[in-house]
C-alpha cells in the first residue's frame, strides 16, 4: 500500500533523539517540522516510483515502458502501420500476444479474425493419398494440401471513383478495420509452408 509523505515525515521524526531540542519535530508550522516534511519527500517519491515499477512488470498495467514491451514482442506489427492506435489499443494487442499460445487449427484463426471484427470460415483441402483403381493402376490423388481458404463474411465495401469508369474498393470489418490488416495478420501467423487465399 502506498504511503504518504506525512508518514515518511513521522518515521524520520521517530528516529530523532528525545529531548527539548527536538520537541518541535511534531508541531506543525515549526521549522523542524517543515524540514522533516521536505526531507520526507525524497523517500515518498522513491516509494511511489517503486510502486510504479511493479505496474511495469505486467502488460495489462504497463504504461511508461510500453515501447520496451512492444519491442520485446515484435510490436508494433507492420500489419497495424495504417492505424492510429491509442495506448489502450496498443496494450490490448500486446496483452493478446503475451497471452497467446499460438495454434494451427481453424478455430485459432477464426478467433483472431473475430478480435478484428471479422466473421470468417476456413476451407481446407485433403492431402495427397494413393488409390488403386479397378485396372490395378496406381494414381496419386492430390488437390491443394498446402493451400487453405479464408472466407470472409459481413464486410462493408466502400467504393471510390478516381476516373470516369474506374473504381477502387476497400473492404472493412464491422469494427471499421481494413481487410488488408486481416490478410496481413493471418499471413504473419500462418504455417510457413502454407498459402492462404482470401475469399470475399
Amino acid at each position: 500500500m502506498a504511503r504518504t509523505q506525512e508518514q515518511f515525515r513521522q518515521a524520520l521524526a521517530n528516529n530523532l533523539p528525545q529531548g527539548e531540542a527536538f520537541k518541535a519535530k511534531n508541531i506543525v508550522e515549526t521549522v523542524m517540522y517543515k524540514l522533516l516534511f521536505a526531507l520526507a519527500y525524497a523517500y515518498w517519491q522513491l516509494d511511489e516510483r517503486s510502486n510504479d515499477l511493479i505496474n511495469e512488470m505486467y502488460p495489462q498495467s504497463v504504461l511508461e515502458s510500453l515501447d520496451e514491451w512492444e519491442h520485446e514482442y515484435g510490436l508494433p506489427s507492420p500489419c497495424y502501420a495504417s492505424l492510429q492506435l491509442t495506448t489502450a489499443e496498443r496494450k490490448k494487442i500486446l496483452l493478446t500476444k503475451f497471452a497467446s499460445i499460438g495454434g494451427q487449427n481453424a478455430d485459432y484463426y477464426i478467433k483472431i479474425a473475430s478480435d478484428l471484427g471479422f466473421t470468417i470460415t476456413i476451407t481446407e483441402f485433403d492431402g495427397a493419398r494413393f488409390t488403386l483403381n479397378q485396372y490395378a493402376s496406381q494414381y496419386a490423388y492430390t488437390t491443394h494440401p498446402y493451400v487453405w481458404y479464408v472466407n470472409v463474411a459481413g464486410i462493408e465495401t466502400i467504393y471510390a471513383r478516381y476516373s470516369t469508369d474506374i473504381y477502387t474498393t476497400t473492404n472493412y470489418s464491422k469494427l471499421g478495420i481494413d481487410t488488408s490488416i486481416l490478410e496481413c495478420v493471418i499471413n504473419e501467423l500462418k504455417p510457413a509452408h502454407t498459402q492462404v487465399i482470401f475469399n470475399y
